[in-house]
């Protein structure tokens, strides 16, 4: 392992640290309760990266699918603290800072996910010598209904307004369907392996969240 990818590593680490205090102290909570579970995987997948060479690929992706769903959070949440503040009769101007705490949230987990690209560009090898790179078509083609069929499917059956379905695009569809891309076209098996294996975490650890937040609905 690389100086530079093991100091990648140390930065995901110290992004992570600062997404905690970041959320911490914001109420009212505008964020989903996966957020900080989020954070941690990016904290442990910066500490992978720096420390485990053969783990480094597979850990920035995981990373960085886990910083991209972060900040689908923090972009909502920046509109949601002037929702809050409307209904729930808090003072616009806490609003307004509240917003501007959703935005340096959303910063740092894209900061997290440039890193993570980074520390994967950085890492040893793609993959076996001479592992052929044959992308998975049908991967690709199902991100595709991922990302664009998943906030209108899912709009239409609560009957959301349109402001919602672009909620559910940067909650879940946008990493979702960019993870399943991954699943079929990364070069390395690991990678490949870990991307899929991040969406699937994901969605599983989010319907337990949105059975247990919702229960009515769910």
């Amino acid at each position: 392992m690389t100086v530079p990818a093991r100091v990648s590593g140390g930065l995901i680490v110290w992004l992570a640290v600062s997404l905690v205090g970041l959320l911490d102290g914001s109420g009212p909570p505008m964020h989903p309760g996966l957020a900080r579970l989020l954070v941690a995987v990016v904290g442990v997948a910066g500490l992978l990266v720096a420390a485990w060479p053969a783990a480094a690929r597979p850990a920035a992706v995981v990373g960085g699918l886990a910083a991209l769903q972060i900040a689908g959070y923090a972009l909502v949440a920046s509109r949601d603290w002037f929702n809050f503040a409307g209904a729930g009769g808090a003072s616009y101007s806490a609003a307004g800072a509240g917003s501007l705490r959703a935005f340096a949230v959303a910063a740092a987990a894209l900061a997290v996910l440039v890193v993570c690209l980074l520390a994967y560009w950085l890492a040893p090898g793609a993959g076996p010598a001479g592992e052929p790179f044959r992308p998975h078509r049908a991967w690709v083609v199902l991100a595709g209904g991922v990302f664009a069929a998943l906030p209108v499917l899912l709009g239409a059956w609560s009957g959301a307004a349109l402001s919602v379905v672009g909620q559910v695009a940067m909650w879940w569809s946008i990493p979702w369907g960019l993870g399943i891309a991954g699943a079929g076209a990364l070069p390395s098996r690991a990678a490949r392996r870990a991307a899929a294996g991040g969406v699937a975490g994901s969605v599983m650890l989010t319907t337990l969240w949105f059975a247990v937040a919702y229960p009515g609905v769910a």
